[in-house]
């Protein structure tokens, strides 16, 4: 037996591999998406600038092919900023609750 292992039509890969830009876009906002639900998931729900910290997260990932140095700070500094402000209650780094 044999299993069709690609996911996308042709027609959408070959749209998609041209458009570099356009799959870096939709990968930050599948991830923000994922961040924001992953996080809103908690209980109690985190204060909404918690929220929006969280997601802003991936969104440097836009300047990954043009800014690399830049997309990897800029990440790194709300990362830690999120950390370090602790919006989520009960929240032990390192540890899945």
């Amino acid at each position: 037996m044999s299993a069709q292992v690609n996911t996308l039509p042709l027609a959408a890969q070959r749209r998609l591999a041209g458009r570099p830009r356009l799959t870096d876009a939709l990968w930050v906002g599948g991830l923000t998406l994922l961040d924001v639900v992953t996080v809103l998931d908690r209980t109690p729900r985190p204060p909404g600038w918690g929220v929006a910290l969280r997601g802003a997260q991936t969104v440097p990932l836009l300047w990954r092919r043009t800014r690399p140095r830049t997309a990897l700070v800029a990440m790194t500094v709300l990362y830690v900023l999120f950390q370090a402000l602790g919006p989520i209650h009960g929240k032990v780094p390192g540890r899945s609750c």
